[in-house]
């Protein structure tokens, strides 16, 4: 019996490849491999899986029960169901970026091997440059939360080695340069040796820097006492931006020197000098930067802080985005 673990990273097209895994569920079974189906509300989705490992439990999943329970009490039953009916099938894919990003990786790794102590397992890591990663999340944080105070990278070399001390861990990096078929789902499929063909499967477009600010603006002026927190009016915003005419195909990138500098963070180095993991085009000589160059870093408070920023499309946006509701609006 084989298990594929998909753990991430977030924001390295996780969510599409979950949707492409679910909608291909029916041809993967038939080819003897299986895609639990563990939340009914969501059905792409596993990182349930991941919160009886968790110090803190992500926000989806405060206050929820699931079939009367709590997530993590639902996440054990579901392990539970899965171990029942894991032998009928030659592999099992187990796919979750909140498992990836778990502290207690031993312990999770005891639990799985007295689960599954026959279990061949490979897992699938991929990394993002990190100047590309940190610009996505920041959109992703202030869809609901307009703070962008100490936003720091994650140490992608400790949570690699944490995983390569449970499972061999295949590093691969998130780029259309770098993806076998040039997305998420067919790299997947091929690295892994799937005989079933994944669909491509877009989510989470982003927005240009001059649109995040207008989400900051928004989230800043009405729910800056309620951090951490998506609302239906701000999804409401946020897609309205993603429909101005102008805005197709506007991406955000951060100015060059932050870039620079959070490209070249000591974890960037050592995931090439231990695993000979290299991001493609990276110009390796110019050295490692101590983490306290962090400090001057991400001392902004804006999105135009950070990112290439055209003020006078910032305006012009705002005026498209009235337009755009006011249309919809008489449509309607």
């Amino acid at each position: 019996m084989k298990f594929i673990f998909h753990l991430g990273a977030g924001k390295t097209g996780s969510t599409a490849l979950q949707a492409s895994l679910d909608k291909a569920r029916d041809a993967l079974e038939a080819d003897g491999v299986w895609y639990p189906r563990v939340e009914d509300r969501v059905t792409r989705r596993q990182n349930i899986l991941a919160t009886p490992f968790q110090s803190k439990l992500q926000r989806v999943y405060v206050g929820k029960t699931f079939d009367g329970l709590p997530a993590a009490e639902y996440a054990k039953a579901a392990w539970a169901r899965i171990a029942e009916r894991a032998r009928q099938y030659d592999t099992v894919i187990i796919s979750s970026e909140h498992l990836g990003s778990i502290h207690e990786v031993e312990r999770f790794g005891a639990f799985f091997k007295a689960e599954f102590p026959d279990a061949d397992v490979r897992a699938i890591y991929y990394l993002r440059r990190v100047s590309k990663h940190t610009a996505s999340r920041m959109q992703q944080r202030i869809g609901a939360d307009h703070n962008l105070k100490d936003f720091r990278p994650a140490d992608s070399f400790a949570i690699v080695k944490a995983w390569k001390g449970v499972f061999p861990v295949e590093l691969r990096e998130f780029s259309p340069k770098s993806l076998l078929g040039g997305g998420i789902a067919s790299d997947f499929s091929q690295t892994v040796g799937l005989k079933t063909e994944l669909p491509e499967i877009r989510k989470n477009e982003g927005l240009s820097a001059e649109a995040m600010q207008i989400l900051q603006d928004y989230r800043r002026k009405y729910y800056s006492h309620k951090p951490n927190r998506f609302t239906p009016d701000t999804d409401a915003l946020k897609a309205v931006l993603k429909k101005v005419k102008n805005e197709k195909g506007r991406k955000a990138a951060l100015k060059e020197d932050i870039a620079d500098t959070l490209d070249r963070m000591e974890f960037v180095y050592q995931l090439k000098d231990n695993y000979g993991f290299k991001f493609e085009g990276l110009d390796y000589t110019k050295g490692a930067v101590p983490k306290e160059a962090l400090d001057d870093v991400f001392k902004g408070t804006d999105v135009r802080d950070y990112m290439v920023f055209d003020e006078e499309r910032f305006r012009e946006l705002h005026l498209e985005v009235l337009h755009a509701v006011l249309a919809e609006n008489h449509n309607t």
